[in-house]
């Protein structure tokens, strides 16, 4: 095993996404890597944003705003606004319109689109995520090879991809589960402070037992909220990467990301330090940069795939880094040796 040193799998990181992204540069390239890695970091990337505008405001607001006196708009907004005021005044609300309102049909109608909205939503979901765990190998593959290619790394790492959208979703769901527990704990706990507050007719402090409890909940909710951050971090830096290098599914591939994290404990942390400290820096340096340009930055990184063009270089230095420092850890996972 070679020396392990943060500074030089950064050094190497550098030197690999110079040669990779321009050296030299090729633009057909650049787009494909940007397209694999705008799948493959999806969520995590700078200025993702939301375009959907069902109402137009600009008719919207004719309604309220004063208008020039002799328009045509000057009365259809009176009428507007007074239909709508007769509509809703106490004086024309009926038995029977609540009724209708209120009836089964309508109840049914209503819990049938929510449950439509709730399931495409969630099928949604989980289709970005699955694209997300495939195209995680996509990319890796590209970057490593150099070739822009979809197609190929695409169909031969199926089943790692699979298995990465398999692992999150039942992590995930253990965690949320665990963390519903702990919240209803604590609503059980709070609920019976409050209620000893409404009995006494003002508010009191908790008792010492509820106060501990309350404490002691928290703690471990934030204990277990760090262990799946760290986990999630580590399964992405490393297990991945190991995945690839040796064909395994994920849980043999965390199971043997924690005992070099066992083993290196300390390395691992500064890793760890160091790309948070340079995720901040990088993240600082695009928001001078976009207030530099009277906030035209922020316009344009609010755009998914742009925004992930604009960043490319940074992707592909983490993804090194992380590599760089795997093959520091373990020499049976560099994953450099047959991609040189």
């Amino acid at each position: 095993m070679s020396r392990i040193s943060c500074m030089d799998a950064l050094n190497s990181a550098i030197t690999r996404t110079e040669e990779v992204l321009f050296k030299p540069f090729d633009f057909v390239k650049w787009i494909v890597f940007g397209f694999s890695a705008w799948l493959a970091f999806m969520g995590e990337t700078i200025g993702k944003g939301i375009e959907f505008m069902p109402v137009n405001f600009g008719d919207l607001f004719k309604v309220f705003l004063p208008q020039p006196s002799g328009s045509s708009s000057q009365g259809i907004q009176k009428n507007i606004v007074s239909d709508f005021l007769s509509s809703v005044s106490p004086s024309h609300i009926t038995g029977s319109s609540l009724s209708n309102i209120f009836s089964l049909k309508n109840f049914i109608i209503i819990m049938l689109l929510a449950g439509l909205i709730f399931t495409a939503a969630v099928l949604l979901v989980f289709l970005l995520s699955w694209l997300k765990a495939r195209f995680e190998f996509v990319f890796l593959d590209n970057i490593l090879t150099r070739s822009p290619d979809i197609a190929r790394p695409w169909r031969e790492n199926t089943s790692l991809g699979n298995s990465v959208f398999i692992f999150r979703v039942l992590t995930n769901i253990i965690g949320i589960m665990i963390l519903l527990t702990g919240l209803a704990v604590m609503g059980v706990l709070a609920f019976t402070w409050i209620k000893q507050s409404i009995a006494e007719k003002s508010f009191s402090w908790p008792d010492p037992g509820i106060a501990i409890s309350l404490a002691v909940c928290v703690l471990i909710i934030t204990v277990i909220s760090l262990f799946f951050t760290v986990l999630f971090f580590l399964f992405k830096h490393f297990a991945i990467p190991m995945m690839y290098k040796k064909n395994i599914k994920s849980l043999p591939a965390i199971i043997n990301v924690y005992s070099l994290f066992r083993k290196h404990p300390w390395a691992f942390s500064k890793y760890i330090m160091l790309v948070c400290i340079l995720n901040i820096g990088i993240k600082l340096i695009l928001f001078i940069v976009c207030i530099c340009t009277c906030c035209t930055g922020f316009i344009v990184l609010s755009i998914p795939y742009l925004s992930t063009l604009i960043v490319l270089p940074a992707l592909v230095f983490f993804r090194f880094f992380s590599l760089e420092f795997l093959a520091q850890i373990d020499d049976s996972c560099n994953l450099f040796i047959e991609n040189n």
